[in-house]
């Protein structure tokens, strides 16, 4: 099969195939419909960084000692101190890798267009750029099946805010 692996940053279950009302979001709706949707989930380190170093492994972020946020930057130095993350590679090979030896085109897309720019990257570890074919599906061979990471700015994208009333927006009782 395809895998689609869509991350949204700063996301949560305010989603219409999860029952939010005030927000719209169509799409991924169908791809719900279509797709498998879990109806649980679980995260060991609920920032960005570390979560991407998890996922994209299938390892603990504190097995990897990935679970400092941004403790490897993207342009491959670490911050003051840090220099173990200048030369930090993985112990075992990543998800799109072993997609890729599956016979798998993988990409990685910052937004899911075609010719679209390359998604983050900024993992914990010095990542393999030839874990990726692409930045996204499209140079795949025919039939060749994909395994494309299509990452959205979500809760950080300030311009969310003109989609919703803010009028009709429940909190939940914990905020």
């Amino acid at each position: 099969p395809n895998i689609l692996w869509v991350v949204v940053e700063d996301a949560s279950p305010h989603l219409s195939a999860y029952g939010e009302t005030a927000i719209k979001t169509p799409h991924l709706d169908q791809l719900a419909q279509q797709g498998i949707q879990f109806q649980n989930a679980f995260v060991t380190c609920p920032v960005c960084s570390p979560s991407r170093s998890a996922m994209v492994t299938g390892i603990y972020q504190t097995t990897l000692g990935a679970h400092q946020h941004r403790s490897q930057s993207s342009q491959g130095k670490g911050r003051a101190g840090e220099e173990f993350w200048d030369s930090y590679r993985l112990p075992v090979d990543s998800i799109p890798r072993l997609f890729q030896k599956a016979g798998y085109y993988t990409s990685n897309s910052k937004n899911g267009k075609p010719n679209g720019s390359f998604g983050k990257t900024d993992y914990n570890f010095i990542w393999e750029r030839s874990d990726y074919d692409g930045a996204d599906w499209s140079s795949r061979k025919a039939g060749q099946p994909f395994f494309a990471q299509v990452q959205l700015s979500g809760g950080k994208n300030r311009q969310a805010r003109r989609h919703a009333d803010p009028d009709q927006l429940q909190l939940p009782k914990y905020y």
